[in-house]
């Protein structure tokens, strides 16, 4: 029961934030699925259209997606977001199962005859929250001439529900992606995109969904170009279902379709709103399929980890290495879990954060967040490490803290390592290693005042280093967005940023879209090297500073883990 309430919380505090309302004029345009009206829009003196809901599957249950096909209506009205797929969201079941759509937003033209560039956002939320709408893409395709595209997926046990010995795959949130992917590259161009320069841009769980991408089989070559990671990466035993069959267990076995005639008509016919109730603590991953993620990729994290990250080759990367990639994360990633910490915490002792955590909490939250790979080892591995980050020199902790308070550091910096700082290391340090293409690095380190831990009663450093999403309003340029586009994403200081912060902002999507439109960085960022220098941009509001990854102590015990967990799964 506590573990249900303490995985609750968690995906309370890790789920998205960031839809979008505004003046409207109707554009209508003609394309090879028919005609569509959007809207056309101004924004900061740049004009833009944007056509919003397009229907681009349909799918039933726990089956592959199928192209939706032409229009239904002549013309089709694309002037509101499409319904969410189901979740839970402030408590309360939302969303429907026909939920897969797209939205386009596209600059005023140019040029004649000019395509753009194209960049299509996967939206993060652990695999059981979140939507497109959260996401204004107005200002970063009105003001950088680029396309900009977001999509729904199915969530939850709709999109990722998995057994493969009893005829169920999974991974249809990832099938889904792979559609929309499809649909941008056939008909974008109508939009004034260009098929031949399409990059993917994910944040947390969507970043991991841009990594199984580019190594899926199941990929066509030349779908897409390039490939933007921010905090997430599926190079990690953390984010793969080896073993996925507890969940549909657990859901065949709560609904009484165990035993039955036809197992799986069974748990496709139970009702949206009895799934979803029944199963708000169950956690999913991707699962080695053996279609969509190949059991080479599964045996290429095996032996990389074994080998110390180090010695193993290409050896089911599909085609990952032919891909441009930018990848970062931000300084203190697990600040994210901070609230849910503190919920967590009061349910237990009745006190707040101020003097920190037990080591019972510590190892609580980790054992009830533990999944795929880790959840047979997790309290081995939580024993290690408390004894690891209790022991690792941190620069926000100064002497005479509380050990309670150290052992709350010690949670924020483990959380932050193992979740996505670690995986985007080995992301990059494997393509550089391994690829002839480009390979770029950041560190977001701006922490926006307000929109961090501000509520939370805890120690002062809570507050003094950028959080997990903290980057996304200034990469998608939410921050320059008036309150009538984003009153309802949930920012903290929707419509109220500084100058500074708005310059900062321009700079970021110069450097995303410029990378984007060729590949490159400009000169003040230096690729990332395995042999050579693992050099990152530092990319803060006072300016950007290039950094040298070291190969740190916490990346050697991050591998240990992950052999630890293989060793508990008898691989």
């Amino acid at each position: 029961m506590m573990s249900g309430l303490i995985w609750k919380l968690l995906l309370a505090s890790a789920c998205c934030s960031l839809t979008e309302v505004a003046a409207q004029q109707l554009v209508t345009i003609d394309t090879s699925l028919g005609r569509i009206s959007g809207t056309q829009n101004s924004i900061r003196g740049d004009e833009y259209s944007k056509f919003l809901g397009i229907p681009y599957g349909t799918a039933e249950r726990l089956q592959k997606p199928e192209p939706y096909g032409n229009f239904a209506s002549n013309p089709l009205i694309a002037t509101s977001y499409g319904s969410p797929c189901p979740q839970f969201s402030n408590g309360q079941i939302i969303g429907s199962e026909d939920c897969l759509t797209l939205n386009v937003f596209t600059p005023k033209r140019r040029r004649r005859n000019g395509l753009k560039s194209v960049m299509i956002w996967i939206h993060g939320g652990g695999l059981t929250t979140g939507s497109s709408d959260k996401y204004p893409l107005d200002v970063l395709a009105a003001a950088n001439d680029v396309v900009a595209v977001s999509l729904n997926y199915r969530l939850g046990a709709f999109g990722f529900l998995s057994s493969p010995n009893d005829g169920l795959p999974g991974n249809y949130g990832l099938w889904d992606q792979q559609l929309a992917i499809m649909w941008v590259k056939n008909n974008i161009a109508d939009y004034g995109g260009d098929p031949n320069s399409i990059t993917l841009v994910g944040e947390s769980v969507g970043a991991i969904a841009v990594t199984y991408h580019m190594i899926s089989p199941t990929t066509p070559p030349n779908l897409f170009h390039r490939g933007i990671t921010q905090s997430g990466s599926a190079f990690s035993l953390r984010f793969q279902d080896i073993r996925p069959e507890p969940n549909f267990q657990f859901v065949s076995t709560t609904f009484g379709c165990n035993g039955t005639r036809d197992e799986l008509a069974c748990i496709r016919a139970i009702p949206m709103n009895s799934l979803l109730a029944s199963t708000p603590t169950l956690m999913y991953n991707p699962a080695i399929d053996g279609d969509f993620i190949s059991p080479l990729f599964g045996e290429h994290l095996v032996q990389f980890t074994k080998d110390n990250y180090l010695q193993h080759g290409s050896q089911g990367l599909g085609n990952f290495l032919n891909y441009d990639i930018l990848s970062g994360w931000n300084t203190m990633d697990g600040l994210v879990y901070v609230p849910a910490v503190e919920a967590i915490n009061r349910a237990i002792t009745g006190q707040d954060l101020s003097q920190g955590i037990s080591e019972f909490v510590f190892g609580e939250v980790f054992k009830a967040s533990s999944r795929g790979s880790f959840s047979e080892s997790a309290d081995l591995i939580t024993t290690l490490a408390l004894q690891f980050y209790m022991n690792e020199p941190t620069p926000l902790i100064s002497k005479g803290r509380s050990i309670d308070d150290r052992r709350l550091e010690a949670f924020v910096n483990f959380f932050g390592d193992i979740g996505f700082k670690i995986p985007s290391i080995t992301h990059l340090q494997i393509h550089s290693k391994t690829s002839s293409r480009r390979t770029y690095a950041y560190e977001f380190t701006y922490n926006p005042p307000g929109n961090g831990l501000s509520g939370s009663a805890g120690p002062e450093w809570l507050n003094a280093a950028a959080n997990h999403r903290d980057e996304v309003p200034f990469v998608i340029g939410a921050v320059l967005a008036p309150e009538s586009i984003c009153s309802h994403t949930g920012l903290a200081r929707c419509g109220r940023y500084n100058r500074r912060e708005e310059r900062f902002a321009t700079n970021l999507m110069n450097h995303w879209t410029r990378f984007a439109k060729t590949g490159r960085l400009n000169n003040k960022f230096k690729q990332f090297r395995f042999r050579g220098g693992q050099s990152y941009m530092n990319l803060n509001i006072n300016g950007t500073r290039r950094d040298t990854y070291p190969r740190s102590a916490a990346h050697r015990f991050s591998a240990g883990l992950d052999e630890i967990a293989l060793r508990a799964l008898g691989i």
